[in-house]
């Protein structure tokens, strides 16, 4: 072979040798892209695997927590009939304005009746007074408070036949009226309370529209509960008074009648749970925060176990600053 035939010969291996170790860096690149998506599913995988713990240290902790936490059921009493009409009203009283369940204005108050004319009776204020008993069923006394027109009193009701239901104490300064008032609940102890909840007659007849196909007309009450414990718990029960109270007058343009009071139900949603160490976190790093009663939730919510209605089936539960659920377990007729 020639000088020229070798130097041919070694082009074309050095040719050779450079593909090959092309291919092979190739493949080492092929290789090192899957080891990278090996790691990245490896590393998903660890941190699938710590949230997953952590979820189950978690629930651990509110399991015990549940257990010597209080526990509220509310049962509602059947909505009376018929409603009252306030002719000096247009809505249910704000701010400063006279409660709903003071003296005066249950003295200026009268027994809906007859027919209302819109638009002249369209304003004045149909509004029911409505009862409820709340069972402490925890093991630890709870704080209660009602967040709305209503307050704690002492009675019978149907529900615990036969007894009278004293009015629980009260927390600290009572206040010129009942909003804001908290009261202690001792475990195995029942409480009555009533509320006031209305709506303006033409808000009443709205719910009416089209024969049903829009929703009822509806007024809303919140019942919240605390603990004493440092890591215990904040509840809060949703009660909603929903109905088509009224209905148009046959043959009669803008005359509206009374119902039926079939058509008057007391829905109590799920109660929704809420823990101080995961709503608060300040607070267990020595930062106060004030009273929360009542305040909306900021974490930690969990549904409680629904309580049962008497002779219907399981319901009990946020308020609209807690997401409620869309299908509650409604008490109907109620």
């Amino acid at each position: 072979m020639t000088l020229e035939n070798w130097a041919d010969l070694g082009t074309a291996l050095a040719s050779i040798a450079t593909l090959l170790l092309v291919g092979f860096g190739g493949w080492q690149l092929k290789a090192l892209a899957h080891q990278l998506r090996l790691g990245q599913q490896s590393t998903e995988a660890a941190v699938r695997a710590a949230d997953a713990a952590q979820a189950t240290v978690a629930e651990s902790v509110r399991a015990r927590i549940d257990a010597l936490a209080p526990r509220l059921t509310v049962l509602p009493e059947q909505a009376p009939w018929p409603p009252f009409i306030d002719r000096g009203r247009s809505g249910m009283p704000l701010g400063s304005d006279r409660r709903m369940l003071d003296s005066m204005s249950l003295h200026s108050s009268e027994e809906a009746r007859g027919e209302f004319v819109f638009p002249e009776n369209e304003h004045m204020l149909m509004w029911f007074r409505l009862r409820a008993v709340v069972t402490n069923e925890g093991k630890s006394t709870t704080r209660v408070h009602l967040k709305g027109e209503g307050r704690f009193i002492e009675g019978q009701s149907p529900l615990i036949p036969g007894v009278t239901i004293p009015c629980p104490p009260v927390v600290g300064i009572p206040g010129e009226t009942y909003l804001h008032r908290e009261h202690v609940l001792r475990p195995g102890e029942s409480a009555l309370f009533e509320w006031a909840a209305g709506l303006p007659i033409g808000d009443w007849a709205a719910g009416h529209a089209a024969h049903g196909d829009t929703q009822p007309g509806s007024s809303t009450m919140f019942l919240t509960s605390m603990d004493a414990s440092e890591f215990g718990v904040i509840d809060s029960v949703k009660i909603v008074l929903a109905g088509r109270p009224v209905e148009p007058v046959p043959q009669r343009n803008s005359h509206w009648r009374l119902s039926h009071p079939e058509g008057i139900r007391v829905t109590v949603y799920p109660t929704y749970r809420r823990y101080r160490h995961e709503a608060f976190p300040n607070e267990m790093q020595g930062t106060p925060t004030p009273s929360v009663l009542g305040l909306p939730a900021v974490g930690g919510l969990r549904k409680g176990a629904p309580s049962t209605c008497e002779g219907v089936g399981p319901h009990s539960p946020p308020p609209d600053d807690v997401n409620m659920p869309t299908s509650p377990w409604p008490c109907h007729g109620m």
